[in-house]
């Protein structure tokens, strides 16, 4: 399978790299008790993980919807309590479903519809709600989605003053945008039988090759952690040109870029793990240069588990990254580190699995 090709950062890997982990999966593991099957494994990824995810997902955006609705009617903080409560909840889910958004979710690109962060500017963002002089820019992509949406929610001191007139047109846009966007991509999801022709291919029949019902899954897992490292942590650390830029932070005004990653982190870990997941079909399939790679299985866990406790050690719930990275600019580069290091770790699943992936930096939604 093929991606449209992104700009290729320090994630990318070289043909001598390539011949590097080649060789790294040659050592020989124990093998576990009982063979994973590519069938149990897409079953076990489709009802378990990705149909559930999905289906949250959808319902958190239609409950933010209607708390925003509620918001507008009743101009209280009551109501705005509640629409804070409901952001957060659809956002996360959607974070957690990001590994997920497979299939007919690559044409309706919700991640540059409504994901889009490092593009936002709080100035213009409380122009378009405060101006009507400004209401021309109200339909660029820049001012719409959860960004614009948190916004929208979490910088008003209270109910009143976030559900004017002018605030309440964008915030009704852009909630009913999340939920008829994500919804569309439950629907799409469901209409064709996404769910049923992995199963399928698992089972041997002609829609997909198991391979190819894989392929999916674990580039899909690439690209979320190319998203991570690029635009979640790379790009507002300041880790490629040393000029932290804070501001482009995910999720900042609301204090949630910390349990946004985790949120992220999880939907990896469903895609993932588990003694019917990829790292089950890891440890006991034979793959690349015929040996079965049950270490490789227990790193990429490992990588995951490193990830999470770098995440956890950084702040907890409701931490403020933003004033941290602001103050010490340096604070996400180990944490970018170890999410590269668990990129490299699927790219070798792949590899073990014999899967068509392409490398970080050919790998994207858009």
């Amino acid at each position: 399978m093929r991606w449209k090709k992104m700009g290729c950062g320090t994630g990318c890997i070289r043909a001598g790299q390539l011949a590097a982990l080649c060789l790294a999966l040659s050592f020989t593991g124990v093998s576990p008790a009982f063979a994973v099957t590519e069938s149990e494994v897409l079953g076990e990824l489709v009802n378990g993980s990705m149909t559930p995810a999905l289906v949250e997902m959808g319902e958190k955006a239609d409950g933010l919807k209607i708390a925003v609705t509620t918001l507008c009617e009743q101009k209280d903080d009551a109501s705005l309590a509640k629409a804070r409560k409901a952001w957060v909840e659809s956002y996360l889910s959607w974070r957690k479903a990001a590994p997920f958004l497979v299939g007919p979710a690559r044409k309706i690109r919700p991640m540059y519809n409504i994901g889009r962060w490092w593009m936002l500017n709080d100035k213009v963002l409380e122009a378009v709600v405060s101006d009507e002089k400004y209401k021309e820019l109200r339909g660029n992509v820049d001012v719409h989605g959860f960004a614009a949406l948190e916004y929208q929610l979490f910088s008003p001191k209270d109910g009143a003053s976030a559900a004017t007139d002018l605030r309440c047109i964008m915030l009704k846009r852009n909630s009913d945008e999340v939920a008829d966007l994500l919804g569309r991509v439950v629907d799409e999801y469901r209409s064709n039988h996404i769910a049923e022709k992995m199963v399928a291919a698992g089972d041997g029949k002609p829609f997909l090759l198991p391979s190819d019902a894989l392929e999916v899954t674990m580039g899909q897992a690439i690209n979320v952690t190319d998203q991570m490292l690029r635009d979640s942590v790379g790009l507002p650390s300041g880790y490629f040109n040393s000029v932290a830029k804070p501001d482009i932070l995910e999720a900042w005004h609301s204090k949630n870029s910390l349990a946004a990653l985790k949120a992220a982190l999880t939907g990896l870990r469903l895609s993932l793990v588990g003694e019917k997941g990829v790292t089950g079909l890891i440890a006991s399939k034979d793959g690349l240069l015929n040996k079965r790679n049950p270490e490789l299985a227990k790193t990429l866990v490992k990588n995951l588990d490193t990830v999470e406790a770098e995440i956890d050690d950084i702040g907890g719930a409701n931490f403020d990254l933003h004033s941290a990275v602001t103050k010490k600019p340096k604070l996400l580069k180990p944490l970018y580190d170890s999410i590269h290091t668990l990129q490299q770790t699927i790219i070798e699943a792949s590899l073990q699995l014999e899967l068509d992936i392409l490398m970080p930096g050919e790998v994207g939604e858009e």
